[in-house]
């Protein structure tokens, strides 16, 4: 079986130096998912005073969690058994986040694993479109009608052009740009980021965008106003999939819509390079749902304990705590917003 999306493949996890050995460490695993077959997991052990867990290498880079290529052909190369070293190294539990309903990682997690949250993955579903006339046909008229009044309204007041790089035609500072763009757009929102937390994970991201040891592709599409770059989005293109991972735009072009205009080239592009499937990843985001129709895919989060311990904090903190949480911090946050103004 192939893999099912570019988050699976293992170049999310090569050369990865900056773990800290003293609280983690990171491993190959073998997973047999039959009597015949196996599959495998780059994983990172945690460690805290009180609790051990496990979770994909590669977070928070990667936006699914799946299991990687088979093993089949490499199996000597790992000589670690899941459920051994799980038992070893006293893990408590191991949390899978963005677990595809249709992915094996699933299947396999289906009767072991304990769901934290349900997420959905909007796409739009490019296979019968020639043409950015087929897509606007899809779109409801409402909707179609505000994106090219909102086009119009762009290219009324500056002088408007859309870039797409791919690969080697990428530079490293635009991969700065598009990213401090998006830590600014953050800091003024108040939002916080996995990603954005520290250096060390933009620089992992970084490097593995202008890396060519990947097996996908890399494409930034840029739409500037008046020479400015005033909305970017980092994307992956495998096989005919493409996977809109990060979008921004300059907070000072709010009015004018930029980044909805720079999606809106971002699919003409796609159309005109035969990708098949946009997806516009998860969560299921309401602006997202404005770009497509009842597309979606549904994700989970999965707790797979292995202790007592395990079980009882990760249904605790993931289940009840953390979304309560989540909850509390966007509320705080607006309200702050509120009060500024």
């Amino acid at each position: 079986m192939n893999n099912q999306n570019v988050f699976s493949l293992n170049c999310w996890h090569k050369n990865i130096s900056n773990v800290d050995h003293n609280t983690a460490m990171q491993m190959h695993v073998s997973v047999p998912i039959d009597a015949q077959n196996s599959r495998s997991l780059t994983v990172i052990i945690k460690s805290t005073k009180w609790l051990k867990h496990v979770e994909l290498l590669g977070e928070p880079l990667i936006q699914y969690n799946d299991f990687e290529p088979n093993i089949a052909a490499n199996a000597g190369s790992i000589n670690h058994d899941f459920a051994n070293e799980m038992a070893k190294n006293k893990v408590d539990y191991c949390y899978f986040r963005n677990v595809r309903e249709n992915s094996l990682l699933h299947k396999w997690l289906e009767d072991k694993g304990t769901i934290t949250a349900t997420k959905l993955a909007p796409f739009v579903d490019l296979t019968d479109m020639n043409s950015m006339a087929d897509y606007y046909a899809f779109l409801s008229a409402k909707t179609r009608k505000s994106r090219r009044r909102r086009a119009k309204k762009l290219a009324a007041k500056f002088v408007v052009e859309f870039s797409t790089f791919m690969d080697t035609d990428i530079e490293p500072d635009l991969v700065d740009q598009v990213l401090n763009l998006k830590k600014l757009q953050l800091a003024r929102s108040g939002l916080s980021s996995r990603l954005f937390s520290s250096e060390q994970k933009l620089n992992r991201l970084k490097n593995l965008i202008l890396s060519g040891d990947k097996s996908f592709k890399a494409v930034i599409s840029v739409l500037k106003c008046d020479g400015r770059i005033a909305a970017a989005e980092i994307g992956y293109l495998y096989g005919d999939t493409y996977y809109s991972f990060l979008g921004t735009m300059d907070e000072e072009f709010h009015a004018y819509s930029p980044g909805s205009c720079q999606l809106l080239k971002t699919i003409e592009w796609a159309i005109d390079n035969q990708v098949k499937i946009f997806d516009l990843l998860a969560p299921e985001d309401a602006y997202k749902f404005s770009w497509t129709r009842e597309n979606k895919v549904k994700v989970y989060d999965i707790l797979l304990p292995f202790s007592l311990k395990g079980r009882l904090f990760g249904n605790v903190y993931y289940r009840v705590l953390r979304p309560r949480l989540k909850q509390f911090y966007f509320w705080y946050k607006k309200s702050n917003k509120k009060t500024k103004r």
